[in-house]
């Protein structure tokens, strides 16, 4: 209870009372007769959940003298004040208690896949999920379960990173899921179910599932190209090591779709998966693409001991669909047999040689002298 003025103007603290049995009482003394003015208003407390009224009400009491020696209250107006005047009210205030809240926790799985449909056998289905944490308590651990990824009460550990509330939590599986040949055969949409567990360092869990569905489409079988192949060489033989063999190939277009990629493998030029691009021109129907190896293959002491150069080649052609097809040809090089030399007639040659020949004329015609001696 404070002092006052007509116009609500708090003044002096007059006394203090607490509220019981749900209502409150002020004692005054009044010595003259005359109009009072007092503003009482509720101190806010501290109790937990309470909501204090902050209304401030101005009490106006008038004391008139009675004429017979004695005072008397001739009124008592309460008046609260509104947004422009103090108007007639009656005295109460109404606080208000809200419980505490209960904290609850709560999560959303949302499962996704990368793929829009799957057609066969073998394709690839890449599965992600996440997890939203929409209620009030922060999770440290979440429990995943898959049974179409085979994957049971698998733990991911939050702790050090906890998922507070209103924060999300992403996590791809790294392992896609493989088209079987059942799902293939059944033609129907492969359902995929997840179902996650977020735990909070208390114990207390919550749970969600969700699901994704990707349906079968028919597709139609890729036309498979067709290529010819013919391995060459420049040189038609060689002689000796160190000999240089430069190789080239010619690659045709036997089939109905445009090549738009090779990939080499020749083992005697070093040559492994080598990928000529192209796609910029690709190899149409009917046409012929020719490679020349840059670099010559050198002819080996190997080589000369074999007596011949076998070069294998092997070209795969690709479609822009990624269909392929592999074609291979082999190509021998002989090696070239080079004669001793014989002079000619008249040619001159070292004398030595001469008289070895000469020797060998005379041993010849001794001989046959002797022959003709036994025959008489």
């Amino acid at each position: 209870l404070y002092s006052s003025t007509a116009s609500g103007t708090e003044g002096a603290l007059l006394d203090t009372v607490k509220n019981i049995g749900g209502g409150f009482t002020f004692e005054r003394t009044f010595t003259a007769a005359d109009t009072y003015y007092y503003l009482v208003k509720e101190t806010v407390g501290t109790l937990g959940g309470v909501t204090y009224d902050l209304t401030e009400y101005l009490v106006k009491i008038v004391i008139s003298d009675n004429l017979a020696g004695a005072l008397a209250r001739e009124s008592l107006d309460v008046m609260v004040f509104d947004t422009e005047a103090w108007i007639e009210s009656h005295l109460a205030f109404n606080n208000k208690y809200t419980p505490p809240a209960v904290l609850v926790p709560d999560i959303e799985v949302k499962k996704s896949v990368a793929e829009e449909i799957f057609s066969e056998a073998g394709d690839e289905l890449h599965y992600s999920f996440t997890v939203t944490n929409t209620g009030d308590l922060a999770f440290v651990k979440l429990i995943v379960n898959d049974p179409r990824l085979g994957i049971v009460d698998l733990e991911i550990d939050l702790s050090a990173d906890p998922l507070l509330p209103g924060e999300t939590y992403t996590h791809v599986f790294t392992e896609p899921y493989i088209v079987t040949d059942a799902d293939a055969d059944a033609k129907a949409p492969i359902i995929n179910t997840i179902t996650v567990v977020g735990e909070t360092a208390q114990g207390i869990k919550a749970e969600d599932e969700d699901s994704v569905t990707v349906p079968f489409e028919q597709t139609e079988p890729h036309i498979p190209p067709i290529i010819s192949l013919v391995k060459k060489v420049k040189e038609d033989s060689f002689s000796k090591a160190g000999d240089l063999l430069h190789y080239y190939f010619t690659v045709t277009n036997e089939g109905v779709v445009p090549i738009v990629k090779l990939t080499l493998n020749d083992p005697k030029l070093g040559i492994k998966n080598v990928v000529i691009d192209i796609s910029a021109t690709p190899l149409m129907p009917g046409e012929s693409y020719t490679y020349a190896f840059s670099q010559a293959y050198v002819v080996t002491e190997a080589d000369v001991a074999n007596g011949k150069i076998v070069n294998v080649l092997t070209v795969k052609g690709e479609t822009v669909e990624g269909a392929e097809v592999e074609v291979k040809d082999d190509l021998t090089t002989p090696m070239e047999q080079i004669l001793p030399h014989i002079p000619a007639t008249g040619e001159n040659f070292n004398h030595w040689a001469a008289i070895a020949v000469l020797l060998l004329g005379g041993a010849v015609a001794l001989i046959a002298i002797m022959r003709r001696r036994k025959s008489h």
